[in-house]
């Protein structure tokens, strides 16, 4: 899993804070929904879009139930204002860099969670990053069924609705639906649906939360006992996954035969050596350059084929990049702003960078400490080179436009902080009068 689809998760239960600070009418909700909004756009694009379609869901719930207001619209509309000044910085890169290049789209493929391969990664407190055995984890499922339990015992209460919610949205998450059908529609943006568990889990703990409020829970000890399992139950699988990783480190070392299982077993063990080597790693092409006509195995179809590999294998064909002439150059130095590359040339020649050439990012390319004039060409950077030893560095340059988007969204982060300050302050301060008695 990617870290800024890690963080875009994380911040959901501020989304849904927010939210229910505005159904109670509570004048900070904007703020929280729009800072929790905002702190997902500034991480993962899809997560803003999945959590945006939660959100209009919810609110066409409340809209066919009547409890809808105009108020609460304008809230829902100030909020997004300004959580899209607080992302800003962000969703004006990838928005100007997708509509300026033709990219790769992501794999094209929907697979849905196999329930029996999930039970048995539950049962083993398996942790394991997978795309068809993902689980909540033993102590999340376990209120999910409790809650279930509960429903035929306790016919009223909101709690209902949000376990009846997680439930259902479960089980459509299980490849008991063919998913692959809808492997050539926008949904097929999900490529997993075990990224639905994440909403999932939030809606048990709503409703785990209000049913405890319905009956009244006052068990300090149970509560106590039941945090400490949980936290058990994490470290525990934490642990397994680390000594896994050790033992598959251990295992490559002595494997001479340099296979793609030796290899990725010993760049996933991380250490200080081997950082940057796992980093390179790539094994998707997402959001490459695309070649302008691609060969494709007409044997294959996203709507009949749920092999991954075979699709990424697909994907991989439409990429737009010299892999034999990337060979030719020795890397040396990268950072997040600059790659710095040697190679050495009999004679002088055209030659392509090995990196991606987006448009409307403005490279640097300095060769042998000199400013080069490149171009793009086949999806990568182009430049003259001179015979001989090569020290070749690209950057990319700063630009007053992105400077500005970026104060912009640090504003409204510190804007609505401060707001949030001054409105507790103030709420305080009345509740002290009022119980003073002026």
């Amino acid at each position: 899993m990617a870290i800024g689809e890690a963080f875009g998760y994380a911040f959901l239960p501020l989304v849904i804070f927010g939210l229910f600070k505005i159904w109670k009418n509570d004048q900070l909700g904007i703020v929280w929904l729009a800072i929790g909004m905002g702190l997902v756009g500034n991480s993962h694009i899809l997560s803003l879009l999945l959590f945006t379609i939660l959100i209009a869901v919810l609110e066409l719930i409340r809209i066919i139930r009547r409890k809808f207001t105009r108020r609460e619209f304008k809230q829902l509309l100030l909020s997004a204002v300004i959580s899209i000044l607080m992302a800003s910085y962000s969703l004006y890169n990838v928005i100007t860099w997708g509509l300026n290049n033709k990219l790769v789209t992501p794999t094209p493929i929907l697979l849905g969670m196999n329930p029996s391969y999930g039970l048995t990664n539950l049962l083993n407190n398996d942790i394991t990053e997978s795309s068809t055995g993902a689980h909540m984890g033993l102590a999340v499922t376990l209120l999910l069924i409790y809650l279930v339990a509960q429903l035929f015992s306790h016919p009223t209460g909101q709690w209902r609705y949000w376990t009846i919610g997680a439930l259902s949205l479960w089980i459509l998450a299980q490849n008991w639906i063919n998913w692959p059908h809808f492997a050539t529609t926008p949904v097929s943006l999900l490529q997993f649906t075990m990224r639905i568990l994440t909403i999932v889990s939030l809606l048990i703990m709503i409703g785990l939360i209000l049913f405890l409020n319905q009956v009244n829970w006052n068990s300090t000890a149970t509560t106590i006992f039941a945090g400490l399992v949980i936290i058990f139950i994490g470290v525990s699988g934490v642990t397994q996954i680390h000594e896994r990783a050790a033992q598959d480190f251990h295992w490559a070392q002595h494997h001479t035969q340099p296979t793609t299982l030796v290899k990725r077993r010993l760049i996933r063990h991380l250490t200080g050596r081997n950082y940057l080597a796992n980093v390179n790693h790539m094994t998707m092409p997402d959001y490459h350059i695309q070649k302008d006509t691609v060969r494709t195995n007409p044997s294959f179809h996203p709507q009949t084929n749920q092999n991954f590999q075979l699709a990424l294998q697909q994907n991989w064909r439409k990429v737009a990049f010299d892999w034999k002439g990337a060979r030719q150059f020795n890397h040396f130095r990268a950072t997040d702003q600059t790659v710095n590359f040697n190679i050495t040339l009999k004679q002088q020649r055209s030659v392509k960078l090995p990196v991606v050439g987006y448009h409307h990012v403005n490279y640097q390319v300095i060769v042998n400490g000199n400013n080069t004039t490149f171009w793009h060409s086949g999806g990568q950077l182009k430049t003259k080179l001179p015979a001989g030893s090569n020290k070749v560095e690209v950057s990319i340059s700063n630009e007053s436009r992105h400077l500005g988007l970026f104060i912009l969204s640090c504003f409204a982060y510190l804007i609505s902080l401060g707001y949030v300050f001054f409105y507790r302050s103030r709420s305080r301060k009345d509740a002290q009068a009022t119980r003073s008695g002026y």
